[in-house]
């Protein structure tokens, strides 16, 4: 749901996978346990990072494709607060 072609490199999904909250097994461990929702196809040489296979989204699903903060948004009438804390030692100069 990243991208508009419902598809991405399985190497770039590895590369960022920490970033996105993912395992670092995420072919062996998630995507199998998704086969309504994701498939691993061969993506020939050269569309990005890794050995040629790609990630692909075989079924969309609306209500997934909506961050935690979107729909916080939606209940709470457009409001989002984000908690805020400096570090032990941030001064700031007037």
């Amino acid at each position: 749901m990243l991208r508009r072609s419902c598809e991405m490199p399985l190497g770039l999904v590895n590369c960022l996978g920490w970033d996105m909250g993912l395992p670092p097994d995420v072919s062996e461990s998630v995507i199998p346990e998704f086969p309504d929702y994701f498939r691993v196809v061969n993506g020939g040489i050269g569309r990005g990072p890794g050995d040629g296979r790609v990630l692909e989204l075989v079924c969309w699903s609306g209500n997934l494709a909506k961050s935690a903060v979107e729909k916080k948004v939606k209940e709470d009438a457009g409001r989002v607060e984000f908690e805020m804390q400096f570090s032990k030692g941030f001064e700031t100069d007037k």
